[in-house]
């Protein structure tokens, strides 16, 4: 039996699945201020958070999608790009934008028609890493943001293939207007946040409400707070 698309089911679907996205984002934000006052390192107070989301995996290849988002949110604790609205003169964006290159290849997984834009854009965030790596005044340039836009590819298709850790290959998202609602929630998320980076004058300000807010370091915790929400809660 084919499913039809059903423009107004998935509109109603994207709504629910960003906002309680965002409420994710305000629970997260409360834990992290508690735990704040019994483990004072960041570095071990992420991985308290993160690790027994990788213990719950039932498949390999959702150990690996867990394994390569914890390395993501490790590179921005120890590389940020700001402190606050402080330009860090330490930043690197090399490992980071190694990370966010391997997260690019994902989308050959998620569907092997994309083989080619996922090679294209994780060539792209190697060579964006190193030159700026090698020669940080291209950091101020436009083709730095440009090219920047392959880290927003890349979580996209690797936030879409966190459910194979759960439920094998996506059958929980075999329904048309839950694939595309999904999606497209997904994109708006990723790609509309990449979107505040194109003014450069205002990146430190924009950054630094980024972090505040907890979507890149917390982004694979809320992920998976939100699915299991729209699981159990929505039967989504």
């Amino acid at each position: 039996m084919t499913i039809m698309v059903d423009p107004l089911h998935i509109s109603t679907k994207v709504f629910t699945i960003l906002c309680v996205f965002a409420c994710g984002l305000c629970f997260i934000s409360q834990v992290e201020t508690f735990l704040v006052h019994y483990i004072t390192d960041t570095t071990m107070r992420y991985l308290v958070m993160h690790i027994p989301c990788i213990l719950i995996m039932n498949t390999m290849i959702g150990f690996i999608w867990s394994v390569l988002t914890i390395a993501h949110g490790l590179a921005h604790i120890y590389y940020p790009a700001f402190r606050g609205t402080i330009y860090n003169t330490d930043y690197t964006p090399l490992y980071d934008y190694m990370i966010h290159g391997l997260q690019c290849f994902t989308g050959y997984w998620y569907s092997p028609r994309l083989l080619y834009p996922s090679l294209i854009f994780g060539i792209n965030m190697f060579i964006a890493g190193i030159v700026a790596h090698v020669s940080p005044s291209f950091l101020e340039t436009g083709l730095w943001v440009l090219m920047s836009i392959g880290g927003a590819y890349g979580t996209q298709f690797h936030m879409l293939l966190l459910d194979d850790g759960y439920y094998g290959k996506r059958t929980i998202l075999q329904e048309k207007n839950i694939k595309y609602a999904i999606f497209i929630a997904m994109f708006m998320i990723w790609f509309g946040s990449y979107t505040g980076y194109i003014f450069m004058e205002y990146i430190p300000v924009y950054d630094n409400f980024m972090n505040n807010i907890y979507l890149f370091k917390y982004w694979y915790l809320n992920t998976l707070l939100t699915k299991f929400i729209m699981t159990k809660v929505f039967s989504f």
